[in-house]
């Protein structure tokens, strides 16, 4: 076994691959991680080995998938079975779980809910250490001044949508499923046209005001009240 803990999805992507690249390292073979065929060096290829090394290499490469598919959960498999080299199913997953953002979001609601409850110290501070593991790889520290500021926005973006209620799950989950990240203005835009009430109120004009008055005025003139028909009183008033 590779990990005793199958991907189930973003949520544990993290500590799936750093199980598998140090379980790949360890054997030797994390060069199937990164290389889809094999490499043959110069020294092989003079000597008329390199075919030899090449049919090791990929019955070595297909033994690895084989624990690489044991390593993920049974209902994700359907996205990886077509897929029949380790390059591919590593990079398969990479896509679709990489997405920073989702990713950042699950780092901080996790961070902004940790609490020790019922569990004991040492599976609590175990929880805080892999959170701060985690947002130190999405965090990374660099002297870049606009990768900061590109990780600021970032960071107070995921706090906006980790602070909406669950009557805005349909923006935030299409925000965090999104290829297209917004700017924090963006989002505080976007959300500010949603909360603002329906403008329907219907605006009258003057002008419309003034003709239905003087028609209300015409027809009282013209026509006499009840009263009046009725042989006393005076006829109504405009």
């Amino acid at each position: 076994m590779i990990t005793s803990e199958p991907l189930i999805g973003s949520s544990n992507y993290l500590a799936w691959a750093s199980s598998v690249e140090l379980w790949c390292k360890g054997q030797g073979v994390q060069d199937h991680l990164t290389n889809i065929v094999c490499v043959v060096d110069e020294k092989a290829k003079a000597s008329g080995e390199d075919a030899k090394a090449k049919a090791q290499w990929e019955k070595v490469d297909a033994q690895l998938c084989s624990l690489l598919w044991r390593s993920i959960d049974s209902k994700l498999m359907p996205l990886f079975r077509p897929f029949q080299t380790c390059y591919l199913v590593w990079q398969k997953a990479r896509v679709l779980y990489t997405n920073d953002i989702s990713r950042f979001y699950d780092v901080i609601f996790r961070m902004t809910n940790l609490k020790k409850q019922d569990s004991d110290m040492s599976t609590y501070l175990g929880q805080v250490q892999v959170v701060m593991e985690e947002f130190e790889t999405l965090m990374s520290v660099t002297t870049d001044v606009q990768k900061q500021q590109e990780q600021r926005q970032t960071l107070f973006l995921v706090l906006t949508l980790a602070g909406l209620s669950t009557d805005h799950d349909s923006v935030r989950d299409q925000i965090l499923a999104s290829l297209t990240i917004p700017t924090v203005d963006q989002l505080f835009s976007r959300l500010l046209r949603l909360a603002a009430p329906p403008g329907h109120k219907v605006v009258s004009s003057p002008t419309i005001e003034s003709s239905a008055l003087a028609s209300q005025t015409i027809e009282k003139r013209a026509y006499p009240s009840i009263e009046n028909r009725r042989g006393g009183g005076h006829f109504g008033k405009p």
